[in-house]
Order: C-alpha cells, then sequence, then structure tokens
C-alpha cells in the first residue's frame, strides 16, 4: 500500500483535471453563498461625497478655537444649501455631506452648545472626522476578486460600491450515486442483512453546503445492466460523486463500468 496518494496529492490530481464553469449574471440579492467569476468594481467613489465621520459641527479649522454662530443644520441625505463662509459653523449628523468650505468636524462630545451658537474649546485639525470622497472605494476599482465566495459582508460591500449583479460560476449540478443491494433509506423497514444508506445523505449535505445543485439517485442494487444505466445518467452531469462499489470483490462493479463508459482512472486508493 505504499504506493497509495496522500490526501494533498489525491486533492492536486483532481484540481489538475478540472475546468471553470460558464460564468452567469447573478442579481445581489441572490448571491449570498455564490463565487465571483469576474472581479465585482465599484460603480461610484465610495463615500460618493466628502462625508461626516461624527455627529457635531462642521467648521474651517482655521476658525478654532471659539466661538461661532451655527448657521445651517447638515442632515445625512441633505446637503447644506450653501458653502460654509469664514467665521461659521454647521451642525452636521454622521454621514452628512461636508459643506464646501468647512475642513473639519468637531465631534458634539468636545463642544459647548449655547443657543444659536457653539464654544469649541480646543483647535480643530484640517480634516479630522470628515471622510474623503473615494476614500474607501474609488469608482471602476475591485470591490472583490475572481474566486471570493460571496458572503454577508461582501453583499454589505457591494451594496454600498452601488453593484447591483454579479458575474458569478455557474453551480455545479452534481450527482450522488450509491450502490449496494443491502441498501435502505432510513425510515424504510429492514430485511436481513440490509442497513440503512448513510454515505450518500452526508454527501449530499457536503456538497449542498459548498454550493452545489444535488441531484440524488435511489441506491442501485448490485447489478451489471442498473449499475450501467444509472453511472450512464451521472456521467451527464458536471460531476458525479459515487459510493460503494469500487473494492475488488466480484459485486464491486463501478470500475469496470466507468471503465467501459470512457472515464479515466487518474488514482486508486488514498492513503
Amino acid at each position: 500500500m505504499a504506493d497509495l496518494l496522500s490526501v494533498d496529492e489525491a486533492l492536486r490530481a483532481v484540481l489538475a483535471r478540472v475546468e471553470p464553469l460558464p460564468a452567469e449574471r447573478v442579481e445581489l440579492a441572490d448571491a449570498a453563498g455564490r463565487v465571483l467569476a469576474e472581479p465585482a468594481r465599484a460603480v461610484v467613489d465610495l463615500p460618493p461625497f466628502r462625508s461626516s465621520a461624527m455627529d457635531g459641527f462642521a467648521v474651517r479649522a482655521a476658525d478654532t478655537p471659539g466661538r461661532l454662530p451655527v448657521v445651517a443644520r447638515v442632515a445625512a441625505g441633505r446637503p447644506a444649501a450653501r458653502p460654509l463662509a469664514a467665521g461659521e459653523a454647521m451642525g452636521i449628523a454622521t454621514g452628512g455631506v461636508v459643506p464646501d468650505g468647512a475642513d473639519a468636524v468637531v465631534p458634539i462630545e468636545h463642544v459647548t452648545v449655547e443657543g444659536d451658537g457653539v464654544e469649541i474649546p480646543a483647535a480643530a485639525m484640517a480634516g479630522a472626522n470628515v471622510r474623503p470622497r473615494g476614500g474607501d472605494v474609488v469608482s471602476g476599482s475591485v470591490v472583490i476578486g475572481v474566486g471570493v465566495r460571496i458572503g454577508p459582508a461582501q453583499i454589505g460591500a457591494l451594496a454600498a460600491a452601488g453593484i447591483a449583479a454579479v458575474e458569478c460560476a455557474r453551480p455545479p449540478r452534481v450527482a450522488v450515486l450509491t450502490t449496494g443491494t443491502e441498501l435502505r433509506r432510513p425510515g424504510e423497514p429492514l430485511a436481513p442483512g440490509e442497513i440503512y444508506e448513510s454515505n450518500g445523505a452526508m454527501l449530499r449535505a457536503l456538497l449542498g453546503a459548498s454550493g452545489a445543485i444535488v441531484e440524488s439517485f435511489a441506491s442501485v442494487e448490485d447489478d451489471d445492466v442498473a449499475h450501467r444505466a444509472a453511472v450512464g445518467r451521472g456521467l451527464a452531469h458536471d460531476v458525479l460523486v459515487t459510493s460503494g462499489g469500487v473494492s475488488v470483490g466480484a459485486h464491486d462493479l463501478v470500475r469496470g463500468i466507468e471503465a467501459d463508459l470512457g472515464v479515466e482512472e487518474v488514482f486508486w486508493g488514498v492513503s
């Protein structure tokens, strides 16, 4: 048995012979669990404008410290009607558009609000708490690269970058075939010498969790004609996974039938 492949060698042998499936366009709402076939590129700069990282007051850093009149309130989605002039402040919410003329945002926790004015006790640094346009992602840049499986975090990043649909690899169609006259489905009564089929159930769960579209065949008796029909049908899929029938006994028919049907045996046995 010394010539058996290691698991890693077997995996490399399999992966050396697989080919990518064609890509298909998938709406973002349906893309969770899928694998990107092409880079997903941002549609917009993110953020698409200079935005405030804090609730506070937009100011000119040169005007601080000091007391400044508050001339407007900027909410997220509602930009100021005019630029900020020298010697003024504008209240601003997190995510709000930093008005032209302002170069810093002073957090509300660091000031004292007095009527229509705000007292800023310390000098603000230019750029403080201002997220620049495109600071996270620039329009046209790659948000997520090829080969990445899309999860919740990736969905959020793609949506924020304005991407409505992505190119994903088509899920493989996988047939699972278990063989053995002794096999019965769980829940069926067992006759003497019979057992419940469990490998196929496990394989279907593993394949489904990996994103495959799984078709499960009924277990096949140890019969040449039945094996040929089932294996032939399974080979019409992208992948055929069999369980049973690959040893050297008289009832182990899978290897011989697959060879007759043109299947290349890359290796037999893993250490």
